[in-house]
């Protein structure tokens, strides 16, 4: 595509970038259920057993949404600034992070060490098999996650 025609369509770069990203937060979102959205419209009233992430439930979604779109992390872990990845971490640790540690009882002025090690973390272990091209079972991974977050025992366990 030459420039005229990109213009023709955009007034900037910005414009595109942010026009994707709003393509892929549509198509993350639908790889999750209706239920699992719904936690996150109000976690004041969810039960605290429902607030824990670091779940099969949640990283099968999640991981399977990266293996199929491994360019666009590969992107994003490459440009973080440039694919406004700031901008869904903001919203993460804002609407869906804070109100679930608070419900948890995080004193606020240690939940930015929770969060950042949650966020991370699991990036770390995303890019780690993006690194590999995904080659690793998502069950693998999503079992790695959950131990590395949620060791066994964990206070927070669903099954206690």
């Amino acid at each position: 595509m030459n420039r005229s025609t990109f213009y023709l369509h955009y007034d900037t770069i910005a414009d595109l970038i942010v026009e994707t990203t709003e393509m892929v937060n549509k198509r993350f979102d639908a790889y999750f259920s209706k239920a699992q959205k719904n936690i996150f419209s109000q976690p004041d009233r969810q039960e605290l057993s429902d607030l824990v992430l670091i779940t099969r439930e949640y990283l099968l979604p999640y991981l399977r949404f990266v293996k199929d779109n491994q360019k666009i992390y590969r992107a994003a872990f490459r440009n973080p600034l440039g694919m406004q990845s700031h901008l869904r971490y903001s919203n993460l640790k804002k609407y869906i992070l804070e109100p679930i540690l608070e419900r948890f009882g995080v004193p606020a002025e240690s939940r930015k060490y929770y969060i950042v090690y949650y966020i991370e973390g699991v990036a770390a272990i995303v890019r780690e098999w993006l690194n590999g091209n995904c080659a690793d079972e998502i069950d693998q991974v999503a079992a790695v996650i959950e131990e590395c977050v949620r060791s066994r025992g964990y206070l927070y366990d669903r099954d206690q």
